[in-house]
């Protein structure tokens, strides 16, 4: 083997580094790995000092007895649970690593890393046998291995012969077996075959290389103990939100602060172990010192259960009981992690005897007149505004009196409502009896749900539901439903587009994992929609090089951008004549110019929360008599509506909450 032929180079990704972790735990957060950068590994030793005395206080390795290949280029090395158990929490420490090459057939060290150059200091003779003197106080010979009382370090570390390095003089290789640093001589492993002159240049290649210090620390794991709480937040006017799981935890970090945290909600059926934990929600990750959360959608209104040996769906409403936990993970600013799981809260179930509900009615609202402020006169600034928005259903839930004659629920009972989507399972709470976010296409369950008044506990045998199915057609059908049999469809139509301002909530209507806004004004859009294309934006990067194939970088960037174009103004179905004066479309440049986000609602079923880019035009057609209006405005998302609560606000005076 030509020297130079194999590489050893530095490890990367090396763990731990600039981490910390308890050293009494054997899991996989207390050992050593890296990436291997180079040909072949045949073996890798460690030495570990306490940073601040300076002490080497643990040396370990991993070599195999054949010396034959572990690891190849670019493939990782990891050592067993537990390998760093020997030293203490509560010290810093430093590590360095030696990597370790030999031939692969592993019958000897692979000598091709260079060390240095020089000349020898005295005359070899073929007399001198296998000592030569070389220059004096060479560190990089050996130097992981004690030194000798008479100045000695040789190839064995630890006792055990896994280096070498070698001395080339011309075409004459021989492995240094000793090297004395006080005087320069090395022994070598046979003689040289004829006198070499002092002053002849020499070379030293090696068969390992050590790294660079890595830094850690070993510290007692934190305590986290999670505490959940069954509250009531909502005033009794709201529909959504009656109730609420407050988790806060007690933290004895150790000395370690918190870098961030992360709350997850669970439930099952049994409140044990023997049924696995389903997520129902989560929060980020939150940067704080103090641990406390809320999550407010907490009831699911049917799930998957194993009956008579098959998974099938059951509903709320044939169970008795729902149990919840959370569970606090904790990431700690040295690397710790930590997690801790909360009491456990029985919800539903409850035994009482109580009515019936029905839902009574689905009223949809969808008059082609946009629902906006605008001046009635160029010299007045009185506004006039409808009460309804379009594209929304209005829920109406009672007690079925044919089936609940007699009785009513207990005083200060609650109610909430919530929509499934039937072709997904999705499930979203309503933020009141106005469901403002629902797509205009689609097949969706509305739930009708009453609540105890004092524990928020749902009367799982009193809830009821109702099936829609939402279409889109362009004959402009304006249909308000009643409740049918669970197996048919109400049919809603929802067609055109709207387009509603959102008005950031006031802190102190904001609860919950989620940012609340209300409803502010809103154009329905019906004519002369052009064709539409939706672009999806993502940031996917190709990186072109000397490989067969590119590679690609990806962020978690992804939203969606449009541009929509149609006629503006209103059918007047008193007139019955089409409404575009100059007045309307100055309430739509001034609309469509306001700082807000909105939340536009396509024909096809999309709900996007969304922002206006560039300039919005507005496009006279001079050659019919009517000089009809055509508007065109780009747009980007910037929201999930998924991840806002949407309050739908009727009231003129907008800090009017509800």
């Amino acid at each position: 083997m030509k020297v130079g032929e194999l590489m050893l180079q530095y490890p990367t990704n090396v763990y731990p580094e600039n981490i910390a972790f308890d050293s009494t735990v054997l899991d996989s957060n207390n050992t050593i790995s890296f990436k291997f950068n180079g040909d072949i590994l045949t073996g890798a030793l460690y030495n570990v000092f306490d940073y601040n005395t300076g002490e080497l206080v643990l040396t370990k390795g991993h070599v195999p007895q054949l010396r034959t290949p572990i690891v190849y280029n670019g493939q990782e090395l990891k050592m067993a649970d537990g390998f760093l158990n020997d030293l203490d929490n509560g010290k810093d420490y430093a590590m360095q690593i030696m990597v370790l090459q030999w031939q692969s057939d592993g019958t000897a060290p692979l000598c091709d890393m260079f060390v240095l150059r020089g000349q020898t200091q005295e005359n070899y003779l073929t007399t001198d046998g296998t000592t030569i003197t070389i220059e004096d106080k060479i560190s990089s010979i050996y130097e992981w291995e004690q030194t000798t009382s008479e100045g000695w370090r040789n190839n064995s570390v630890w006792g055990v012969v896994v280096t070498s390095c070698e001395l080339v003089i011309g075409e004459e290789r021989r492995h240094i077996v000793a090297y004395q640093e006080t005087t320069g001589k090395a022994v070598l492993s046979s003689a040289l075959p004829s006198n070499i002159p002092a002053g002849t240049k020499y070379q030293i290649y090696c068969n390992y290389k050590v790294s660079p210090l890595y830094f850690f620390k070993c510290k007692q794991t934190p305590q986290i103990t999670p505490t959940m709480e069954l509250i009531d937040y909502a005033p009794t006017s709201r529909a959504d939100s009656t109730l609420g799981f407050h988790v806060t935890a007690t933290y004895n970090g150790y000395n370690s602060l918190i870098n961030y945290y992360n709350i997850k909600l669970y439930w099952n059926w049994t409140g044990d172990d023997t049924v696995p934990w389903r997520l129902v929600d989560e929060t980020d990750n939150i940067y704080s010192q103090k641990i406390e959360s809320s999550f407010f959608e907490d009831f699911i209104l049917h799930y998957k259960k194993r009956v008579n040996g098959e998974i099938v769906e059951v509903p709320a409403n044939q169970n008795k009981d729902l149990y919840y936990k959370a569970v606090v993970n904790i990431v700690t600013v040295d690397g710790l992690s930590c997690s801790g799981s909360s009491n456990i809260i029985s919800c539903g179930g409850l035994e009482d005897d109580v009515p019936k509900t029905i839902i009574q009615a689905l009223t949809v609202h969808n008059q082609d007149k946009p629902d906006v402020y605008y001046p009635q006169n160029k010299d007045s600034f009185v506004f006039a505004r409808t009460p309804q928005l379009k594209h929304m259903i209005h829920i109406i839930g009672a007690i079925d009196r044919t089936l609940s004659p007699t009785g009513d629920f207990p005083s200060g009972t609650k109610y909430t409502y919530y929509r499934e989507n039937l072709n997904t399972g999705e499930i979203r709470v309503l933020e009141t009896v106005d469901d403002t976010t629902v797509p205009t296409k689609g097949k969706y369950r509305y739930y009708y749900v009453p609540r105890e008044g004092t524990t928020g506990q749902a009367y799982l045998n009193g809830i009821s539901y109702v099936d829609v199915e939402m279409t889109a057609d362009v004959s402009h059908r304006q249909v308000e439903t009643k409740r049918v049999t669970k197996d048919k469809f109400n049919k809603i139509n929802m067609n055109g587009y709207t387009i509603t301002e959102l008005i950031l909530q006031d802190e102190r209507y904001q609860w919950g994992t989620k940012t609340r806004y209300k409803t502010g004004d809103q154009w329905k859009i019906v004519g002369e929609i052009e064709d539409t294309t939706i672009t999806q934006n993502m940031d996917k990067h190709l990186h072109v090089s000397y490989n067969t194939y590119p590679t690609q970088t990806v962020t978690k960037t992804n939203y969606l951008t449009g541009t929509l174009t149609a006629m503006n103004g209103y059918v007047d179905c008193t007139t019955r004549t089409y409404i575009d004066d100059i007045d309307t479309v100055r309430a739509w440049r001034e609309f469509i110019s306001r700082p807000s986000i909105y939340m536009l609602k396509t024909q096809k079923g999309d709900v996007l929360i969304v922002t206006i880019t560039d300039n919005p035009t507005t496009t006279y057609q001079e050659n019919n008599s009517k000089i009809p209006t055509v508007f065109s405005f780009n747009w980007a998302e910037v929201l999930d509506v998924n991840d806002i609560k949407v309050d739908y606000i009727i009231d003129v005076d907008p800090s009017t909450p509800y």
